[in-house]
């Protein structure tokens, strides 16, 4: 009964989620994972792995945000760190060609990026940036299967809890009263069982004398 309690309680004071800030959250902490994807790309590192910070990250601005944790939650973050993915991929091969061509044609930074995608097409830098994009996404799904496991295995713990059997009541009743035993233990009505004691035998409750007899 208590935990029933517990659980109703919980559901009525629980905060109502916000899925607009939520996604909104999800998205601005998702961008420390395309941050980290750039830096890495600039290093030469294996950029892909920021595919499980995005997830993280994006997974807890959510929370932050909406003020609750849901399945809907879980797939606005995982769409959010996909598209921030993307972003930061793009842009790094937008900061590559900048870098290439910086001193031969006079052109910007944004230049680049919104043309980039030009290069693309080339037979061999189309595909080796195809493929750290590749590698970034199964790391990103990698970690949101995690999540989704983990998620669920909440969602099962709290379902499988059992509800305690209500205490069983009897009723015992003698000849001076009846008292209500719960859990085997006598309800509290003024007196114990102790304190009422039977008459002895040959006596009479008024002083001990029997009944006068003539002679």
């Amino acid at each position: 009964m208590d935990q029933n309690k517990n659980a109703q309680d919980t559901a009525i004071n629980a905060p109502e989620e916000n899925a607009f800030l939520g996604a909104l959250g999800a998205l601005l902490f998702a961008l420390i994972g395309g941050v980290v994807w750039v830096l890495l790309s600039r290093v030469n590192f294996i950029a892909g792995i920021s595919g499980f910070i995005a997830v993280f990250c994006a997974l807890k601005g959510y929370a932050l945000f909406a003020k609750k944790e849901s399945r809907k939650g879980l797939v606005i973050s995982i769409v959010a760190a996909v598209v921030v993915l993307v972003a930061a991929w793009y842009i790094s091969l937008a900061w590559d060609a900048y870098d290439v061509f910086k001193e031969e044609y006079d052109v910007s930074f944004l230049y680049w990026v919104q043309n980039a995608y030009l290069f693309l097409g080339d037979g061999e830098i189309g595909p080796a940036y195809f493929r750290d994009l590749i590698f970034g996404l199964i790391f990103c799904a990698v970690a949101s299967i995690g999540y989704i496991i983990n998620y669920n295995k909440k969602l099962k713990a709290a379902s499988s809890g059992e509800v305690p059997p209500a205490p069983i009541i009897s009723v015992v009743r003698t000849d001076n009263a009846a008292s209500q035993v719960t859990d085997g233990q006598p309800a509290d009505d003024g007196q114990s069982p102790d304190d009422v004691q039977a008459p002895d035998d040959g006596q009479e409750p008024d002083g001990g004398q029997g009944p006068d007899t003539e002679d």
